[in-house]
């Protein structure tokens, strides 16, 4: 936070009162001068005491992807989505959406976009969300084709129940419908978040905060999306 501060360095940059905004709402929220734990706790007094920074009110962010974001003709039945679930990115803020269709997206953000803002923006509150919205990257779909009973395809959010992370495999993640489970192995995130360390191991030392360098002609730069799905569970009517 502090290095971005500093290299935005303009209090007429809409960006920079968000950071600095987060900086004094971060340092008093989460204060621990112990250094030692790899825990640390959030120190939120009451919405009583309107003197504590810990209670400004915070501000709801979004749309951060576009749902139509592989669509030319997007249908609104296929847009509702029935499930999110955090992701692997390593460098990057990567999660999984469900949507009817039904279709698994998984999606990535930079870090910054998980910067907390506040109800006090104001202005700042349009320049920002317009920001936020070129930030998400949809990375990979996988269409999930389920049948009922009579074989007929469901191509809405019918029979659609949730998403579960895999408790093992990170690139793992099963889609669970009433007609059984649909597990998908993908290693796109990897593969995008290698991709843009790499393309940041050339920028200044401000852009690399949160990216780890990788030299070009890295292996790891040269690598392929891989994405697999298959049934594990499939489950009769009685």
């Amino acid at each position: 936070v502090a290095a971005e501060i500093h290299r935005l360095d303009s209090q007429e940059n809409a960006k920079w009162r968000q950071y600095k905004a987060a900086q004094v709402w971060l340092e008093e929220v989460f204060n621990d001068k112990g250094g030692e734990s790899h825990y640390i706790t959030a120190k939120v007094q009451s919405t009583y005491n309107t003197e504590s920074i810990s209670t400004w009110p915070l501000q709801l962010q979004g749309p951060a992807v576009s749902a139509d974001a592989f669509d030319s003709s997007p249908d609104e039945v296929y847009r509702s989505a029935f499930g999110l679930e955090p992701f692997l990115a390593d460098n990057l803020v990567g999660f999984a959406i469900g949507r009817a269709g039904p279709q698994v997206d998984f999606c990535a953000l930079p870090p910054s976009a998980i910067m907390p803002r506040f109800e006090y923006e104001g202005d700042d509150r349009g320049e920002l969300d317009a920001a936020l919205g070129e930030m998400g990257l949809v990375v990979e779909r996988v269409l999930v084709e389920m049948e009922d009973d009579d074989g007929t395809t469901l191509r809405s959010s019918q029979g659609m129940s949730a998403l579960v992370k895999d408790p093992v495999v990170d690139t793992m993640i099963h889609v669970v419908s009433t007609n059984g489970v649909t597990t998908v192995n993908t290693n796109a995130m990897t593969v995008i978040s290698n991709k843009v360390a790499h393309e940041a191991s050339g920028a200044t030392t401000s852009n690399q905060g949160f990216m780890s360098p990788i030299g070009r002609g890295s292996k790891r730069s040269k690598e392929t999306v891989r994405t697999t799905a298959w049934a594990c569970l499939e489950v009769a009517s009685a």
